[in-house]
């Protein structure tokens, strides 16, 4: 993330600015430092902002374990652009399968 901010030519505050709700340049600090956790749509601005996907954000992180109905929920509630219907598709897509439960 901090490398992509460079090439941007973005400072920590800039970056913290252009997300909503906006957070402070040592919020980003934290989080470029892996020292602060991010909500989901938090990290769909990040990304937004400094143009790269949530798949590349995403790749080689540990699942968290989520109830999908929570999850829509929370995505509805803090996106409200987003449908009942897509919020539960999209975290239906986001929450880790139970791999025993294979078919």
């Amino acid at each position: 993330m901090r490398e992509r901010r460079n090439r941007l030519n973005l400072s920590q505050e800039q970056l913290g600015r252009a997300i909503k709700p906006a957070m402070t340049r040592a919020s980003i600090a934290n989080i470029e430092a892996g020292n602060q956790r991010v909500f989901f749509h938090t990290a769909a601005h990040l990304a937004a902002v400094l143009h790269f996907s949530l798949k590349e954000v995403l790749e080689g992180q540990q699942p968290i374990a989520a109830d999908p109905q929570a999850l829509a929920n929370e995505l509805a509630s803090k996106l409200p652009s987003l449908t009942s219907s897509k919020a539960r598709s999209l975290a239906s897509k986001i929450t880790p399968k139970d791999e025993g439960n294979k078919t």
